[in-house]
């Protein structure tokens, strides 16, 4: 930490002990307007394939794909700033903060941006919109937008793709037996900070980081299909990841596990419940899991006499069971909708 108080992350080690800290450690508070993350000065994307298209030059379908990304990011500002990924909310100072500059380097195509102010913005917006939440939470929120735009998102599909093809070759891309790569480093301290915010109960944050993601994925998605003919495109941000043209094959075709709806009856925990105008949004978690996720539940449509149920049911920590549909990505529950409520 400099003497002005700012806390400089210029390495993924640094960043994962940052990380590691403020999961571990409830006490250890930073100033998220004071991180510095210089480790994005350089994020690069190094495009490899046919020496016509990819020798320094620059395809119109490159060229949308950088402005794509750059539109992504700017609803994942909006979305924080403005709870809103309606850029038309952003001020002209918002977009100049907010703007890239691309290099692109001669040999192979090689596109670089400096990401660092973007990240000022985020923390910035971060501290100012986010009442309520402790520093903790706030550090938290920052450092896994960071892990999202910094690669962990496309560490986590390339780690999907292997672990479906061959586990052995999980093991083959470890430099040693008992050393985890700094890609599934990453991805365990993004699943980390994803679960202890899953764990508080202000659903209106959780649904923010998934729309964070979304677009967080979407950015680096929109890069990769327009050089989706490459032989193989290296990215380098928190870590280095290199993609074959299958991988990028894949990750295009599946950007993100889908979203399905299930009818289910859930026998469920209560941890709290808000009450607005004509529902209730209820915080709850399946006994056997510490994942926790919301239930919308309409009192216009469901009798008072279930609805009491889920006030017994929290008051006196007992189980209720709930019908309803139920949104659900990769089997884990994100958000439901009750039609009936059941001792």
């Amino acid at each position: 930490m400099t003497d002005n108080g700012i806390l400089d992350i210029s390495s993924f080690g640094q960043f994962e002990h940052l990380v590691e800290r403020t999961l571990n450690e409830p006490s250890f508070e930073v100033d998220v307007t004071k991180l510095n993350f210089t480790v994005f000065q350089s994020v690069k994307f190094k495009i490899q394939g046919n020496e016509t298209k990819y020798c320094g030059g620059i395809t119109s379908s490159l060229a949308q794909g950088i402005s794509d990304f750059q539109t992504e990011l700017n609803k994942v500002f909006s979305i924080i700033r403005y709870n809103t990924d309606n850029l038309q909310k952003l001020s002209a100072q918002d977009k100049k903060a907010l703007e890239l500059t691309f290099v692109i380097n001669a040999g192979s195509t090689e596109i670089i941006t400096n990401l660092t102010n973007l990240f000022k913005s985020i923390g910035e917006a971060c501290e100012k919109i986010m009442n309520g939440m402790t520093p903790r939470q706030k550090t938290i929120c920052v450092l896994f937008i960071s892990s999202v735009i910094g690669g962990g998102w496309v560490a986590s599909k390339v780690a999907d793709n292997i672990h479906k093809e061959n586990m052995e070759q999980i093991s083959a891309q470890r430099t040693a037996e008992s050393q985890k790569t700094e890609n599934e480093r990453l991805i365990i301290l993004k699943n980390g900070m994803l679960n202890a915010m899953n764990k508080t109960q202000d659903n209106d944050l959780k649904e923010k980081m998934i729309d964070i993601e979304s677009h967080g994925t979407k950015a680096y998605t929109e890069i990769l299909k327009s050089a989706s003919d490459a032989d193989n495109i290296s990215v380098s941000g928190l870590t280095n990841i290199s993609l074959s043209n299958k991988d990028i094959q894949s990750i295009i075709k599946n950007p993100s596990e889908k979203l399905e709806n299930s009818e289910l009856t859930l026998e469920v925990e209560i941890e709290s419940i808000k009450k607005n105008t004509d529902s209730l949004t209820v915080t709850c978690k399946t006994p056997e899991s510490d994942h926790s996720f919301s239930i919308s539940v309409n009192t216009g449509f469901i009798e008072k006499d279930e609805t009491d149920l889920l006030f017994d049911a929290m008051k006196e920590s007992k189980t209720v069971k709930i019908l309803g549909n139920y949104k659900m990505r990769a089997g884990v529950i994100e958000k439901g909708n009750a039609s009936s409520i059941i001792n």
